[in-house]
Order: structure tokens, then sequence, then C-alpha cells
């Protein structure tokens, strides 16, 4: 009895881990089909105009597709609708412009702005500390040390491990912001109120509700529609830090086959 029960459960085993490795086959089939999908979409849409804005094919969300014994859902985002935290410094040098703009978007999701400083440090290629922000001397002094990276952030987890950014700041941040390879532009067509508002000095997320209703059905073509849409008097923000263009998206997709989940 004893060697049939050990045979019966490692057969068990043996049928669950078979299972559960065709099942990681088939989300990884599902994710690579919509991978490619979102390319065929946004390829086609870069051929047929050059703006990007909520009202186009790919900005649509599609409801949860079902699958044999699962479901997939997709979903695409405009990167450049969000604060690129890699702006801080352009060419090895800090943007004043854009460290501004970040320092408003902070000021507005309640977080100290005094923290620009610190990510300024942690992007720039020097090891000089800036004041308010850290270098190594500061990592190295921790209970778990490590070096300041002193290169772009990957991800916007990497705020983490920034000096004062504790995980409720990443977290009320996340929405707003984005870590891209390159210097880029705000997408003003796609922009979420906060971002929106930190383009400009004084301007509140508030009065520009009529701006961010209008977009959808009457996209911006160009950066002189969207000055001609402000408030009457609000002064245009900096050229470098705006566009009505994307060259970065964020595709997300949640799988659940069997019972595996994958996002």
């Amino acid at each position: 009895a004893t060697v049939a029960t050990t045979l019966a459960l490692g057969e068990q085993v043996w049928f669950r881990q078979a299972q559960n490795m065709t099942n990681r086959a088939q989300a990884e089939s599902l994710r690579q089909g919509a991978l490619n999908y979102a390319a065929i979409l946004l390829t086609r849409d870069a051929k047929d105009n050059k703006t990007d804005h909520l009202g186009e094919l790919w900005a649509k969300p599609l409801p949860p597709l079902p699958v044999e014994d699962g479901m997939i859902a997709f979903a695409v985002v405009d990167a450049q609708g969000r604060f690129n935290l890699n702006n801080l410094v352009r060419s090895g040098q800090p943007s004043t412009p854009d460290i501004a703009m970040f320092q408003r978007l902070l000021t507005a999701l309640g977080i100290d702005p005094g923290l620009s400083e610190a990510l300024r440090d942690w992007l720039d290629p020097d090891g000089v500390v800036s004041p308010g922000g850290a270098e190594d001397i500061e990592y190295l002094s921790l209970p778990q040390p490590y070096r300041s990276a002193n290169q772009l952030l990957q991800s916007v987890d990497e705020l983490r491990l920034v000096k004062g950014f504790t995980a409720k700041n990443v977290e009320k941040l996340r929405p707003y912001v984005t870590a891209l390879p390159a210097p880029t532009t705000v997408n003003v067509n796609t922009a979420p109120d906060q971002v929106l508002a930190a383009l400009f000095t004084n301007l509140p997320a508030a009065a520009l509700q009529p701006v961010l209703d209008s977009r959808v059905n009457q996209p911006f073509a160009d950066a002189a529609q969207f000055i001609a849409r402000l408030p009457s008097g609000t002064p245009p923000p900096p050229a470098s830090l705006y566009g009505i263009n994307t060259g970065y998206f964020l595709v997300t997709i949640d799988i659940r086959y069997g019972r595996l989940q994958r996002r």
C-alpha cells in the first residue's frame, strides 16, 4: 500500500508539472501573438498620421478576450503621456526646464520637490553632491550599502533605491512617470491632468479640464493649437518639454490560462 501510494503521488506531481509546463507554453504563445498585434497596430498608425491621441485605435480599451481554458486582456498606453524621469539629465548635464517640471509634479502629488536633486545625482555621470542630493558616500553608509547608478534609470521601480523615495512615494508617482532610454517630450494629446499641469509654472490641473475634455474629439495637430486652447493669459511652456506625437508605448498583457496567471 505504501509503494502504491508513493507511486500514485509521484504520478500526480508529474502530471501537475506537465500541465503547468503546457499552460506556460500556451500563455507564452498568447503573449507573443498580442505583442505582434500591438506592433502591427502601432506601425500602421505611424504610417497613417504623424500625431498620436486618445481617439486612435491603439488607445481604445479592449474587453478581456476569452480563449480556450483562459482569458487575455490587452492594453496600449502612450508612454510619452507621462513625465520621463531620465529627462532630468540631458547629454550628461542637468536640464533646468525638466527639473522644474518634475518639481511641480512632485508638489502637486504632495511629495517633497527637493527629491528631484537626489534623482538628478543618481542620473548624472559625476560624483558631485548637489544641495539636497546624494552620491556614493550617502549610499555606501547604509546598512545594506550600494553605489549611485550615475546613469539612466532602467525602470520606475529603480526609484526605490534613490535617497528619499519611499515605496509610498513611488506608487504615487507611478501613473505619471516613466523611464525611457532617450530624452522625450510630453505628448499633450495623451498626458493626464497632473502631468499636463506640471508643464506650467502656476496653472492648477482643474483649470485644464476643458482642454482635457476637448482633445479626444479634437486632438491637437500642432503646438500652436495646444497653446491657443489654453486659458487666457497662460504663458506657453518651454518648447523642449511638449509635443503632439509619440515614439514609445507601454503594452500591458494579462493572461490567465488554466491555473497560470501572467502579466
